[in-house]
């Protein structure tokens, strides 16, 4: 009896998994230091809230809110808000304990002289000239003092312009330029919506000019469900909402305030924070002295539960996994928060068997 002999080819496959850290893929929490509330800022960062835990867990991100610009020159000065002007010592001490702690710590250009004021900007983005000098003293003055980026909190009129749009948006672009060749970055205070400048419709041309993050100032006027009253049919009011209208939700930060008490539309603080670090997004805090804006302590905020939930954004780390010869689920980037954990299914293709696995 003849017998037939066949040879069985088995090819190996090969799974990549490789464990990829924090910053690529870590949304941001940043808190804003109006300069009369730089004492009071001071305090809060250095205190423990509860078993050792402290906003240093939690904030990526410190911005600096002292510095405006002259419309006439595109010069920048530290401008006196509340009868208090910051001065190089208290940025220095900023930069150092930022150093000290992971925390970025952001020149944040601002134009409030008592009120809100667009006609300290207008003027300078309106003319080329004075808007490049505009971005050559910011990159200057962010060089000279050890700042890891800039923070625009430019908030102009209520009547959107095309004009302001696009020159606005052309010295975001000059500027993201000049800062990302030192390896730094720039991150933007936004409306929630589509009103004022700027605002959630130009949140798509930020994000494809390279911005690091978009913070969304709805503060009181937004939340997890949402503002039945101004907005009841809730085209902008609910964080879920919020979410929708930024292409990487890594570059939103929703606006949170310290002052509106212990809760506002309906949730908590706590409720609040944990539904972007369940939903893998970041947030704004104004401000950083965590308090009810007339200098009393928020408790609310100064909690030890409200940083631990804070902390799992700052130390998210992203998993990147690819198979070859196969499939791996859920593949791609996955987001995974300190203290948790991922399952991973691994499928070989037809013909194939598993043969090794790489964790780097």
């Amino acid at each position: 009896m003849q017998k037939t002999l066949r040879r069985i080819f088995v090819s190996k496959i090969v799974v990549l998994l490789i464990l990829s850290v924090s910053s690529a893929f870590a949304a941001n929490v940043t808190a804003w230091v109006p300069s009369y509330f730089i004492s009071k800022s001071k305090a809060i960062l250095n205190k423990n809230l509860g078993g050792g835990i402290g906003m240093k867990d939690g904030l990526t991100h410190l911005s600096l809110q002292f510095w405006a610009p002259d419309p006439a020159t595109g010069d920048i000065y530290y401008m006196d808000n509340g009868s208090v002007t910051a001065s190089d010592d208290d940025v220095v001490w900023f930069v150092n304990w930022g150093k000290a702690n992971a925390v970025k710590t952001m020149l944040c250009l601002y134009n409030n002289d008592g009120s809100w004021n667009w006609s300290l900007i207008k003027p300078i983005i309106d003319d080329p000239r004075l808007c490049s000098n505009l971005v050559a003293n910011l990159v200057d003055e962010m060089e000279r003092l050890n700042l890891d980026g800039i923070d625009l909190d430019l908030e102009g009129p209520s009547e959107e312009s095309d004009q302001d749009k696009v020159h606005f948006l052309a010295f975001v672009r000059s500027l993201i330029t000049d800062v990302h060749a030192f390896g730094k970055q720039v991150t933007i205070a936004s409306f929630s919506y589509v009103w004022n400048e700027p605002n959630s419709g130009w949140w798509p041309d930020l994000e494809a000019m390279g911005i690091d993050g978009i913070a969304s100032m709805g503060y009181d006027q937004i939340g997890v469900k949402g503002d039945l009253v101004r907005d009841p049919f809730l085209q902008y009011s609910t964080y879920a909402k919020q979410k929708t209208l930024i292409g990487n939700p890594d570059n939103l930060m929703l606006g949170m305030p310290t002052y509106a008490g212990e809760t506002w539309l309906g949730s908590t603080v706590l409720e609040q924070v944990t539904w972007a670090v369940n939903n893998n997004v970041g947030i704004g805090i104004w401000d950083c002295s965590l308090g009810d804006g007339s200098g009393t302590a928020n408790s609310s905020w100064q909690s030890k539960a409200v940083w631990n939930q804070l902390k799992l954004i700052k130390t998210a780390v992203g998993i990147w996994a690819s198979a070859s010869n196969g499939s791996v689920s859920p593949s791609g980037v996955t987001k995974v928060h300190f203290g948790g954990s991922q399952t991973y299914v691994f499928k070989p293709n037809d013909g194939y068997l598993f043969d090794s696995l790489f964790v780097n």
